[in-house]
């Protein structure tokens, strides 16, 4: 019987900004949600990823919204849970930001506008093709 191999190659069109804080997620997303002028709101159903010893789940909170005036979406992911990075490679990061429709410059913008919350510490763009679990960003 013969094998085959499907090769599927996924489009990643949205941005991903690295989120240093202290702050807990609910309190991130208030101050996100202000500064943005956002309505992010705490996913029912988190992420879950499933460990390497294929034992255990761990779950991964998210915040969604979209911007009515731009039709950008947002998912604010918690990057951190129980010892576990939702993306390992990213380990600067305490919660990730993915933005679908901006443009360059509005992505921009909106790192800037982040920027200016004082309890975040540093943001950072990712570059979504040198990450390897880059398929687990596609929910």
């Amino acid at each position: 019987m013969a094998k085959f191999d499907l090769d599927i190659e996924y489009d990643y069109d949205f941005h991903l900004l690295g989120i240093a804080s202290h702050l807990p997620d609910y309190r991130l997303c208030w101050a996100i949600n202000n500064q943005l002028e956002l309505q992010l709101a705490k996913s029912d159903s988190p992420l879950k990823i499933l460990q390497k010893d294929k034992a255990s789940l761990v779950s991964f909170d998210v915040f969604c919204g979209v911007n009515e005036e731009t039709q950008e979406e947002y998912n604010l992911i918690d990057n951190l849970n129980e010892g576990v990075r939702f993306i390992p490679e990213v380990k600067n990061a305490d919660y990730i930001l993915q933005v679908k429709g901006a443009t360059e410059l509005g992505f921009k913008n909106i790192q800037q506008q982040i920027n200016r919350i004082e309890q975040v510490l540093t943001t950072f763009v990712i570059n979504v093709s040198e990450l390897k679990s880059k398929e687990k960003l596609l929910f």
